[in-house]
């Protein structure tokens, strides 16, 4: 389930090996009610073009069957989804969140982007994505390594929080504290009005 909330918050549900398996809500917080705007079960056999951009190199490396897979190539931005609308971070933070399942973590995986949907990676994304074992958290060319063992397969909650103010704070596995942070220095506030994206990049 894909869902876009606005205290700004994003969830979802993933899985990357070549794959993403993924449950997505974003949305946006108001002050006190988050709101949201946009979820996505992927229930069936066929993307919902209302809510994604489909970009996909072969016609067969971006399918859904009660999940979302996407499979790729070394190109970004050559296989994924993005989000048909973008979403502005200037008012309230936005939030991603749901399950992720890497099939293979020591691969270089990923991820869920937040910056231009079609071409090479530019400066400023903001990236979460899978590298030799761990889980490494962007703002490219910016990279934090994250304290948390990926293992093949196995689900890992996530939940990403693009911050008004500049930053970004990740939370794995319903921590209650963020298991990593980018600064506002790292990530800044500047960096807003783009789509999310559900990536597969291999490298």
């Amino acid at each position: 389930k894909f869902m876009l909330r606005k205290r700004k918050s994003h969830s979802y549900r993933s899985s990357i090996v070549a794959t993403f398996i993924m449950l997505v809500i974003l949305a946006v917080p108001s002050i006190i009610y988050g709101s949201t705007l946009l979820t996505d079960t992927f229930t069936g056999t066929t993307i919902n073009t209302s809510n994604w951009d489909i970009h996909d190199t072969s016609g067969t490396n971006v399918s859904q069957n009660d999940r979302l897979s996407v499979s790729g190539s070394t190109a970004w931005n050559a296989n994924s989804v993005s989000t048909d609308a973008t979403y502005d971070r200037s008012l309230n933070n936005v939030e991603i969140e749901g399950d992720v399942t890497f099939g293979n973590c020591f691969a270089t995986n990923g991820g869920i982007s937040y910056g231009p949907a079609t071409g090479s990676l530019a400066s400023g994304t903001i990236l979460l994505m899978s590298n030799s074992g761990n889980l490494v958290l962007w703002a490219y060319p910016t990279s934090v390594s994250v304290t948390y063992t990926c293992v093949n397969n196995v689900p890992i909650h996530v939940r990403m929080v693009l911050k008004a103010a500049g930053g970004v704070d990740l939370y794995l596995d319903n921590a209650v504290t963020p298991t990593q942070s980018l600064s506002a220095g790292q990530a800044p506030a500047s960096w807003t009005n783009y789509p999310f994206s559900l990536h597969q990049y291999a490298a």
